[in-house]
């Protein structure tokens, strides 16, 4: 009985509940907001891909590389939803790149070439924006303090800025720096982020420029471009300025593969034909732009000018197009009062107004080796607006500054102004060709 009043022993304690999980914050930003599949922003999603597929796989993947065949392809990622819902943009972001990734391995490409996250470049193109990658390439990530008494673009610092986006700059002074968008601050901004109203020389203003834009004296920019760096670059469809960024390198031809993200469109563009970003390339400063990204050297300048010559409305010239380094060919077709000429350039039939004398020169005044010399009736090959391939043809006449005018034989077409060097006598790749094939046999 004694034993029966001892004690019994103490329950085990009951386990405690486990905690349930505090539920994720919900998504913000544009990747949360409702999908809206409008054609402009499939269109641009579209081009970005035709991009991708040109920049890394050749356009071995053309056809099937689309929004559409990607939703299609990966429907089973489609989350469980009802249509009253309704998905957002993440959401349907990811199925299209799940559909990119496995048209890619079905089409025998690989998607581990591309070294970057194709959701937010899917998600840019979407927007219309360049991708943050391609925005931390150029400028940076580091926040900028643009209050600081170092800052580079503080206000009333002199500086030259390209007024309306035009190709040239103009000299002026910063008038206001701010911020684009909300939330950020003027104190701890990304480069990209910063705007900047200009006070020009000359008494107009503009407003909410970019630091791509401006420059400073002493400053230099890229002469060698890398994928990711932004740019603006001629947008040849509408013969515009726009913004862009490199997505890949054409080794063949020396030229960049250009994505310009407000239309999804792309095209191959040569650095001549590109505004990229400034720099104090011995800077070290953390607020000038652009020191995490890779310098690289620079040309020597070029020798003075000498003294400017004159020319006359129809003179046969070559011109630096846009304060470029290289000649290209052309007419004139106005001359202005202050004494800079139009001129219409041979090989795009671009226009460009008040080019100064200085970046003028007659085809005469080439140096190098003598061009070869033809005959009205000749027959010739020659690279129709300076292209690559040669066409068969005649020289239909001979003008007095030296170029050609030529009829081509295949398709009638009549192109004036012919610079020699685009023109050979038709035995002439003959003959290289029996050169290099006894050069090779002996």
């Amino acid at each position: 009985k004694a034993e029966e009043e001892k004690e019994a022993p103490a329950a085990a304690p009951e386990p405690e509940p486990e905690p349930e999980p505090e539920p994720e914050p919900p998504a913000t930003g544009p990747a949360a907001e409702p999908f809206d599949d409008d054609d402009a922003r499939t269109g641009r999603m579209n081009g970005y891909l035709r991009a991708v597929d040109a920049a890394y796989f050749d356009g071995r993947g053309a056809e099937e590389l689309t929004v559409e065949n990607a939703l299609t392809v990966a429907a089973d990622a489609v989350p469980d939803k009802t249509e009253e819902e309704g998905f957002t943009v993440g959401e349907i972001l990811e199925v299209v790149a799940t559909g990119v990734e496995r048209i890619l391995r079905d089409t025998g490409l690989d998607a581990e070439a591309l070294d970057y996250d194709l959701r937010t470049d899917l998600l840019a193109s979407y927007l219309g924006e360049a991708p943050r990658r391609a925005l931390v390439h150029t400028f940076g990530n580091a926040a900028v303090d643009a209050t600081s008494e170092a800052f580079t673009f503080r206000e009333g610092t002199p500086v030259s800025c390209r007024y309306d986006n035009d190709p040239k700059y103009y000299p002026g002074r910063v008038a206001r720096v701010y911020v684009e968008g909300d939330g950020a601050e003027l104190a701890a901004a990304r480069p990209w982020e910063l705007r900047f109203d200009i006070a020009y020389d000359d008494g107009d203003a503009e407003q909410g420029v970019d630091v791509l834009r401006l420059r400073k004296e002493g400053w230099k920019s890229k002469r060698l471009l890398e994928v990711g760096d932004v740019v603006d670059a001629d947008h040849r469809a509408t013969r515009s300025i726009r913004r862009g960024f490199v997505l890949g390198l054409c080794a063949e031809d020396d030229t960049y593969l250009v994505l310009f993200p407000s239309d999804g469109s792309h095209a191959k563009v040569g650095r001549r034909f590109m505004k990229a970003l400034w720099s104090d390339r011995n800077a070290s400063a953390p607020n000038s732009p652009n020191t995490t990204a890779q310098h690289v050297a620079f040309p020597e300048p070029e020798p003075e000018p000498e003294a400017a010559q004159s020319f006359g409305k129809g003179d046969a010239v070559e011109a630096q197009f846009r304060d470029t380094q290289e000649f290209f060919p052309g007419r004139i077709e106005a001359v202005r009062d202050d004494g800079t000429y139009d001129v219409r350039y041979n090989l795009t039939d671009d226009r460009e107004e008040g080019v100064p004398a200085e970046r003028l020169r007659r085809p005469s005044d080439r140096t190098g080796p003598a061009s070869a010399s033809f005959a009205e009736g000749d027959a010739i090959e020659a690279q129709f607006r300076g292209g690559e391939e040669f066409f068969p043809g005649r020289i239909a006449a001979v003008n007095d500054d030296g170029t050609y005018d030529v009829a081509y034989a295949l398709s009638g077409d009549r192109e004036a102004a012919v610079s020699a060097e685009f023109i050979r006598r038709p035995n002439a790749s003959a003959s290289a060709s029996a050169s290099a094939s006894a050069s090779a046999s002996a």
